[in-house]
């Protein structure tokens, strides 16, 4: 059904329909202070084998939408995480980032909002693994369309379906 994952789950409305791509587990890390008021900025590092992907959505400038589960449990500490992290954290759309060369390939990026700088923190500090699923819509080019900016009915780029969300 249109709107929903295999698992049956409903989808926001603010989200395009289509398949998620399932980047595994990463790692959070950090990126230094440098956000207002010295706090650090958390990232999450993409898989090289999208590079081709995450390159086309840099230099076009467009977001995908991102979500994030923690699979790692986290050691107890009364009071320091919001109940969020138990289930999946709806990161909404972001930005790729392009960090630089690493390895002989760029590296890309998405960081992480601030509004939960904390439980990034504390995720960063266990080393938990978190999973990563993203939506993207890929823009088909020489269309008409939104602002004459190529868009046709969206064709989705996809590996597997999750029906984390």
């Amino acid at each position: 059904m249109k709107g929903e994952l295999e698992s049956g789950t409903p989808r926001p409305h603010s989200r395009a329909s289509g398949p998620a791509l399932d980047l595994g587990a990463r790692r959070i890390a950090r990126q230094g202070e440098r956000s207002a008021g010295g706090r650090p900025r958390y990232i999450v590092i993409l898989p090289k084998r999208l590079n081709a992907l995450w390159e086309l959505l840099w230099e076009e400038r467009r977001t995908a939408h991102f979500a994030l589960e923690v699979l790692d449990p986290l050691p107890p500490r009364p009071g320091t995480l919001p109940a969020v992290l138990n289930s999946t954290i709806d990161l909404g759309e972001r930005r790729v980032s392009r960090q630089g060369v690493h390895r002989g390939a760029p590296r890309f990026t998405i960081t992480l909002p601030l509004a939960l700088n904390h439980a990034w923190g504390e995720i960063w500090r266990a080393r938990a693994r978190v999973r990563v699923v993203a939506e993207v819509a890929r823009r088909l080019k020489g269309r008409a369309g939104m602002r004459g900016s190529g868009w046709r009915t969206p064709t989705y780029i996809s590996t597997r379906s999750l029906g984390c969300y």
